[in-house]
């Protein structure tokens, strides 16, 4: 956004609107505050000229080629399966320009775990080189994403460990684990839940799905149950009221990148 803080905030109060300030803002243990408050005392001591400004506008467009760049290529890249899984040939990925590379990976862990913050480029950097250099990679995982690498092949999929373990259903239509969108048909007259499919008992196995998914992947699809039986799984022979779609459209996957 190009527009300053104290132009935002005027706005917001001209229209009636609060706001919430981020406490890490002002905790000096990040560095983004320590540069702020650096960039404040050379501007008050008249010591960033006109090229520290021409620069960063140099900076925020390199910055947006390389994103749209790093979408280009994703999208001939990138494939997801019906379970959330995304797969991409190893080859294909190391031709990549190094810094596209870095940014496909941070946009995918991104898309799983919904959060817009990136994981610490020493640890994208660790990840990358394993994917490029390594042969086979039994997995590896970062921002509550696991990495595999198999036959030149690598695949990503959801941690099991990061995903919610159950949580009561209160809304017709809803988010679940950043990439579900749930929506039921009518409102639920009963308490229902949902939880991982990585999550049911044996006891709980009631049903088929249709498909040969990987164990990891199929482990973080959504399930529906109601008094510990299983009501609904994605891809399975269980039918009931409620509709559910992956989030992997252009809109909804590249919105992080």
């Amino acid at each position: 956004m190009k527009s300053r803080k104290e132009d935002l905030r005027n706005y917001l109060r001209n229209n009636n609107y609060s706001w919430i300030d981020d406490p890490s803002n002002y905790d000096e243990k990040y560095q983004r505050v320590k540069v702020r408050k650096l960039l404040q005392q050379l501007k008050a001591s008249d010591l960033i000229a006109s090229s520290f400004v021409k620069t960063a506008d140099h900076m925020a467009r390199a910055s947006k080629l390389s994103k749209q760049t790093a979408i280009s290529n994703s999208k001939t890249l990138l494939s997801f399966n019906e379970v959330g899984q995304i797969i991409f040939e190893g080859e294909k990925f190391s031709e990549l320009f190094e810094d596209t590379q870095y940014r496909v990976l941070a946009g995918i862990m991104s898309w799983f775990s919904g959060s817009f913050y990136k994981p610490r480029f020493s640890q994208l950097q660790n990840i990358c080189r394993k994917i490029v250099n390594t042969g086979n990679l039994p997995g590896a995982t970062l921002s509550g994403t696991v990495f595999k690498k198999k036959n030149g092949i690598v695949s990503v999929t959801r941690e099991l460990a990061s995903v919610t373990e159950i949580s009561l259903i209160k809304n017709e239509k809803f988010i679940w684990d950043n990439r579900w969108l749930i929506t039921f048909k009518s409102k639920p007259q009963s308490k229902l839940y949902i939880k991982p499919y990585g999550l049911l008992s044996s006891d709980e196995h009631n049903f088929c799905i249709d498909g040969d998914f990987d164990s990891v992947a199929l482990a973080t699809i959504p399930v529906v149950v109601k008094n510990k039986a299983v009501k609904f799984v994605p891809l399975s022979n269980l039918k009931y009221n409620v509709e559910v779609k992956l989030l992997n459209e252009d809109k909804e996957f590249y919105k992080f990148f």
